[in-house]
């Protein structure tokens, strides 16, 4: 749900356009089973002002269970002071998104009846490494996705940023009928991002 225009805009500058004609966009299936999917899109020579390009590279990735799916993004060419700006819709809501800390994330969430006849209540998340996390505001009015909450995350060249996006619809599951569920919900799976493996490895007789 999350506008695929999050990652273009070098954040200081919202005059400068997003769709730049020195863009080119790669697109690639990395795996297609029936528990875990994955694509690739990779965008060259991203142009967002005249003194700035950018190489972008994002990972999303869903597989079976979870209400979300994963996005690992990678850049290029970033000059220091730029942010990742995340989309978190607000179509259908004017409440303002609840921020929480929870272990090693940030999660963002807003809960109100946002289907598309404001019938039934859906909750919408978004999780974000707490230490990236670098606050939030309200797209401006005069850009094409003004209907939008931006959360903004410090990046680098040298590490990729993972972020969750998460929907849950009350008629999809109970565990969202109520907003206090869907924060449940939501503490429950940074719980299970943060869980540490043990393995071991022991030679057969």
């Amino acid at each position: 749900f999350s506008s695929r225009r999050r990652h273009t805009r070098y954040w200081r500058d919202w005059s400068s356009d997003v769709c730049s004609s020195d863009l080119e966009t790669q697109f690639r299936i990395e795996n297609n089973g029936p528990v875990y999917g994955s694509f690739s899109v990779v965008y060259d020579e991203w142009r967002p002002g005249q003194q700035r390009h950018y190489h972008l590279k994002e990972e999303p990735a869903i597989w079976n269970g979870p209400y979300a799916y994963e996005n690992t993004v990678k850049f290029k060419d970033l000059t220091g002071d730029e942010r990742l700006l995340i989309g978190l819709p607000k179509v259908q809501t004017e409440k303002i998104p609840v921020q929480m800390k929870v272990n090693n994330w940030m999660v963002l969430y807003t809960y109100d009846k946002q289907t598309y006849n404001k019938e039934f209540n859906l909750g919408l998340a978004l999780l974000v490494p707490w230490d990236l996390f670098d606050g939030w505001e309200k797209a401006p009015a005069d850009v094409s996705v003004n209907a939008t909450y931006l959360v903004k995350l410090k990046v680098n060249n040298i590490y990729p940023v993972t972020y969750y996006a998460v929907a849950g619809w009350e008629l999809s599951d109970p565990a969202f009928k109520t907003e206090k569920d869907f924060s449940a919900y939501l503490r429950a799976m940074t719980a299970t991002l943060d869980a540490k493996l043990n393995i071991s490895i022991r030679k057969a007789n």
